[in-house]
């Protein structure tokens, strides 16, 4: 059985956008995103490889957990958090050698803070 074909950031956003029942222009204003942006991401004219901050602006609009914003990251060639592609944020903080326990903790807890993790 041949691997499964990975969707593109494009299908994504749309596939998500239509399972929650919200049009474009409502995706778009809760991303922070103009009206047309949306359209222009699921149709393949632009956003193929968007921001860090625009994927994330949509991943908040679109409501969408943990997996399914680190599928959304990966898709737009942005690895999230734990997905294999070396150390993450919260690793890369465990490991450096320079901080103190205390201020490793401050900074992931400041770090979940902005990526909207518990």
């Amino acid at each position: 059985m041949p691997p499964a074909v990975a969707e593109t950031f494009s299908s994504l956003v749309k596939r998500f956008r239509e399972q929650r029942g919200l049009s474009q222009a409502a995706l778009a204003k809760a991303a922070g995103v103009s009206d047309g942006y949306i359209g222009m991401i699921e149709t393949g004219e632009r956003g193929q490889k968007p921001g860090r901050d625009t994927v994330l602006g949509i991943a908040q609009g679109l409501r969408l957990s943990e997996r399914e914003r680190n599928q959304l990251l990966a898709a737009a060639s942005r690895p999230g958090p734990g997905s294999g592609r070396g150390p993450n944020t919260e690793q890369a903080i465990q490991a450096d050698p320079v901080l103190r326990s205390d201020q490793k903790r401050a900074l992931i807890g400041i770090y979940r803070a902005l990526i909207g993790e518990r």
